[in-house]
């Protein structure tokens, strides 16, 4: 069966977002529409929930304008954009070049202009934003473990292996050490000690790569997880720092670490 591409419409005029939703021929391109917005605001959850493939995107809107949601999203997401824009606005559009918009549309809309643009994206999706590694380097992805050294509890002094137990246990809590010092009844400073005697990291270094690991964990085991899924079940719910986590450890993206550990 051929890919079907999720498209996404963000349009504040009614009338023409319910042409693009309607009137087009999405399935003859093999494009399917799983949503619609009349706003940034809105068109933010719809992509947080869908991960759409293709973006198109009116420039002007109320609320949140085009350009302010392609910038909250450019790190998160790889979808094509297709830009929307009046005569009025067209060299405001033309800000969003370097978000690697595809095709740029003015009103009233030709439907021939976007079925070019239409298949132009999804080119796009196909060969993007897929990162050019070697099957050496993807099969270390597939098994990549940030908690790599294996310590007994004779190896570790008791108060270092409490604070991993509790980390293991409650990573998803707001782990402190003020929350460390009530559980285990020594002082903030000490614990931190001791921990990065033991350890040779610090406990936030510790618990952020624990979590993150976690996250790949699952990635492993189901590649459809959303990322604020990932960051909620990591114990980082702010998604946007979940994925600035992410990268840090592993040199990319949630979403690009998903396409590439692809089987």
């Amino acid at each position: 069966m051929d890919k079907l591409y999720k498209v996404l419409i963000v349009e504040d005029e009614e009338i023409i977002r319910t042409s693009l939703v309607y009137d087009f021929p999405w399935k003859d391109h093999n494009c399917i529409v799983i949503g619609e917005a009349s706003n940034g605001e809105g068109a933010l959850s719809k992509i947080e929930e869908h991960d759409p493939d293709i973006l198109l995107l009116d420039i002007n809107m109320p609320i949140k304008d085009g350009i302010a949601l392609l910038e909250e999203t450019n790190e998160f997401y790889s979808f094509a954009t297709i830009i929307i824009s009046g005569y009025s606005s067209f060299e405001y559009a033309k800000r969003a070049i370097s978000f690697d918009v595809v095709g740029y549309l003015t009103k009233p809309i030709d439907m021939e202009e976007l079925s070019d643009f239409v298949e132009k994206a999804k080119l796009y999706v196909d060969n993007q934003n897929i990162i050019s590694l070697n099957k050496e380097s993807i099969n270390k992805l597939k098994h990549l473990e940030l908690i790599e050294k294996k310590f007994s509890k004779k190896e570790l002094e008791s108060i270092v292996q409490d604070v991993l137990d509790i980390i293991h246990a409650d990573y998803k809590k707001r782990i402190t050490m003020n929350y460390l010092s009530e559980k285990l009844h020594y002082s903030e400073t000490f614990i931190n000690r001791k921990f990065k005697e033991g350890m040779n990291t610090t406990i936030n270094e510790y618990l952020n790569k624990y979590r993150i690991q976690v996250a790949i964990n699952m990635i492993r085991n189901n590649k459809n997880y959303s990322i604020r899924e990932l960051a909620y079940e990591s114990g980082i719910p702010d998604y946007k720092y979940f994925n600035s986590v992410f990268r840090k450890y592993i040199g990319m993206s949630v979403k690009e670490f998903i396409i590439n550990v692809k089987d």
